[in-house]
């Protein structure tokens, strides 16, 4: 039950910070707006290590470093290949990590690979397509597969769930309190070595200063949606909870409706193919 909260929280979380995000990558870079998204974060964790106890040893410092270095290396794919091509054809492939994952889980923390897991996730991919308004990627047809852009965003997809493959081995080893602020301490600093050979150092803090409430309320948002997942992660596959996780978008849609006025005229039938894959992966 407390797992299930946990995973409650990640949903709800997730959901409120694309609202928050889309306004703080507004009118600035995209590499600056993820190292304010990830410093602030890491600033948030840091008092939450003095109300956990200290670990024996720190030698899984080395694997937050690497597990660091990996999503930190998918987010640049992420932005290179958003800025490359057609946001409708490339942004849905990036839920191929839940696929991905499926097959990491099975393989390295040894999940269950079952049928109704992978309808439950097909139809969970199916269901952002609706919510997005994007093109379905299947009908990209061979496409996805000579287009540099595509290719990177599936290559983010993959490296998001080899990092979410070792999250679910190290929260088994490691407090997830303590294990997320490290993580987040290495993309931050991975994203600031990023900025260096783009000189963009200038302008790196620029979204902090612009918009200090918005860059504050996202960096909150994106610590403790990510420690809730590690927190669900305990007592729940990862491979259910981080698809699970998409739920967040339904938020998200509900929330554009209500805050920013958007029409979700279209959208009402992926909420519900989203809802039906969940209960797949729930109950199947």
């Amino acid at each position: 039950m407390i797992s299930a909260l946990f995973l409650a929280g990640r949903i709800l979380f997730t959901g409120c910070e694309r609202i928050v995000v889309n306004r703080l990558g507004q009118n600035t870079g995209s590499l600056s707006g993820a190292f304010v998204y990830f410093g602030t974060a890491t600033f948030f964790l840091l008092p939450c290590l003095f109300f956990v106890p200290s670990p024996r040893t720190f030698h899984f410092l080395g694997i937050a470093a690497a597990s660091g270095f990996v999503y930190s290396f998918a987010f640049w794919l992420f932005v290179k290949s958003l800025s490359s091509e057609d946001v409708s054809l490339v942004a849905p492939l990036y839920h191929f990590n839940v696929f991905f994952l499926m097959i990491l889980a099975a393989i390295f923390l040894n999940e269950t690979f079952t049928f109704g897991k992978f309808s439950g996730l097909v139809l969970l991919v199916y269901g952002t397509t609706f919510l997005k308004k994007a093109r379905n990627p299947v009908l990209a047809g061979i496409r996805i597969f000579k287009d540099r852009a595509c290719l990177m965003m599936i290559g983010c997809s993959l490296l998001m769930a080899i990092g979410r493959t070792i999250d679910g081995y190290m929260v088994r080893l490691i407090n997830p309190v303590y294990y997320a602020f490290f993580i987040y301490f290495y993309i931050s600093l991975f994203l600031f070595v990023f900025h260096i050979p783009a000189r963009r150092l200038r302008v790196i803090f620029q979204p902090l200063i612009q918009k200090p409430g918005i860059a504050i309320l996202s960096g909150a948002l994106n610590a403790f949606s990510y420690l809730f997942l590690l927190f669900a992660v305990k007592d729940i596959e990862m491979s259910v909870a981080e698809p699970l996780s998409m739920l967040g978008m339904v938020v998200t849609v509900l929330l554009a409706r209500i805050i920013l006025n958007e029409s979700i005229q279209g959208r009402i039938a992926g909420v519900f193919i989203m809802i039906g894959g969940a209960w797949l992966l729930l109950l199947l």
